[in-house]
């Protein structure tokens, strides 16, 4: 198996893969599902969102694509060959034991890249802008006082923004980021491969401590796994530029928020944009709530009116391709974790 940030493939051992019946495990793309039943006529395309109900439609199925399955449910499925992930963390289907039974794996890594990198440029604007403080201001009904607000917009354009992950979503926000005249370094895995357009240096996790003291900005765009889970502790927050700003968009677990809460409150960070947390949702006396210059949007950053369309889509391909003997695409290395 070779392996590519944002996207992998895979070989299909024995040629093509027979393919007769799929199951959808969700209700709000119906529409998509029917132009999926005209490209795959031969194939039987089970749209079954009710997870109470799915079982029985698993006992004779080839595939499988939704957000979950739970290990007792794969137990339903002997004939399962193949599950694709709706979403691009796939953490949910590892601990129900997909690589133990020897299933195939794909995932939906790269369909929400445009809306989250999005997303983190709306929070990154809100702070350069103080969007926050003029909404609250707008509450009150008082006209801002320029002198305080003065103070504390800023400009995104000769910042420095440090990317940790490079996959679609970390290289969607790279392009953003030079698009408004931003430095970019990326934090990956391999940063000998090839060079990723819109980043100007590449780094590894390794070195990722010695570079959080020039970055004006930290976005995280990883997946959850046993070597990120805890991986900004309270001395890699320590070590971050004073004023700096702070953005996850991964997972809430990779990230010590009691030390993240501390550099917010003290001042040691700028302020924060989280669209992640632990747990989630987050308690209503969560300390996370009120903590200054913190910006919380409830795991909201990959909605978007696009997302079946693309999911689904990808699904297709890699369903076309498989049944063709060709390779998959965005297959995922259980032992990587994404």
């Amino acid at each position: 198996m070779t392996t590519t940030e944002g996207r992998s493939t895979a070989p299909v051992d024995g040629g093509p893969m027979t393919i007769e019946k799929v199951v959808v495990g969700v209700n709000i793309w119906g529409d998509i599902v029917g132009e999926m039943r005209s490209r795959f006529p031969d194939v039987e395309i089970v749209l079954e969102p009710d997870q109470d109900k799915v079982v029985a439609h698993l006992a004779d199925a080839d595939a499988y694509t939704g957000f979950r399955l739970t290990a007792d449910q794969l137990d339903q499925a002997p004939r399962l060959k193949w599950v694709h992930s709706l979403s691009a963390g796939v953490e949910q289907w590892l601990g129900a034991g997909i690589a133990e039974r020897g299933l195939l794996l794909t995932n939906s890594s790269g369909v929400h890249a445009t809306n989250i990198a999005e997303h983190v440029f709306a929070m990154m604007l809100a702070f350069a802008r103080q969007i926050p403080l003029l909404l609250e201001s707008q509450k009150r009904h008082q006209w801002r006082d320029n002198d305080t607000f003065d103070k504390r917009v800023f400009e995104l354009d000769g910042q420095k923004v440090l990317i940790v992950g490079t996959g679609a979503i970390g290289r969607a926000v790279a392009m953003r980021a030079r698009a408004f005249g931003m430095s970019t370094v990326g934090v990956r895995r391999h940063p000998g491969r090839d060079a990723i357009p819109h980043i100007d240096e590449q780094i590894a996790f390794e070195d990722m401590h010695r570079h959080l003291g020039d970055a004006d900005h930290v976005v995280i765009c990883l997946p959850m796994t046993s070597e990120t889970k805890g991986l900004f502790s309270a001395d890699v927050i320590a070590a971050m530029k004073p004023g700096s700003y702070f953005y996850n968009i991964g997972r809430g677990g990779i990230v010590d928020q009691d030390a993240l809460i501390a550099a917010l409150q003290s001042g040691h960070l700028g302020g924060a944009g989280l669209d992640v947390t632990t747990p989630e949702p987050l308690p209503d006396d969560s300390p996370l709530w009120d903590t200054p210059n913190t910006i919380i949007t409830a795991h909201t950053s990959g909605n978007t009116p696009k997302y079946g369309e693309r999911a689904l889509g990808l699904f297709g391909e890699i369903l076309g391709r498989l049944r063709d003997g060709r390779e998959p695409i965005n297959v995922v290395d259980p032992a990587a974790g994404y």
